[in-house]
C-alpha cells in the first residue's frame, strides 16, 4: 500500500490564483489581508529574497540519509510557500 506524503500542490494553485486575480504577491496579499489587520506584529510572509528567519527562533531538524541537518532556513521559490509564516514569541 503507497504510503501518503505530504504535497504542496494546493498551497502552489492557491498562491497562483492570489496572485494572478489581485497582480500583486502572496506575500503582499497576506500580509495586507491576514497578518496586519489581525494584529500579529511578530508574525511576517517572507519576500521571494528573504532565506532566513527574522529575530530570535527556534532551529528546525531533518534527518537524512542517517545524519541530523539544519532546516531552518529552507525556503520555497515561487507562489505556495507552504507553512512559510514565522512568528516569534514576544520578548
Amino acid at each position: 500500500m503507497p504510503r501518503w506524503e505530504c504535497s504542496s500542490t494546493n498551497y502552489l494553485l492557491a498562491g497562483m490564483l492570489v496572485e494572478r486575480i489581485t497582480g500583486r504577491s502572496v506575500a503582499d496579499e497576506v500580509t495586507r489581508r491576514t497578518i496586519v489587520p489581525l494584529g500579529l506584529t511578530t508574525t511576517y510572509y517572507p519576500k521571494d529574497y528573504e532565506t532566513w528567519v527574522h529575530g530570535p527562533h527556534p532551529r528546525g531538524y531533518v534527518d537524512v540519509a542517517g545524519g541530523r541537518y539544519d532546516y531552518t532556513n529552507r525556503t520555497c521559490r515561487g507562489p505556495e510557500r507552504p507553512g512559510r509564516w514565522p512568528a516569534r514569541a514576544r520578548t
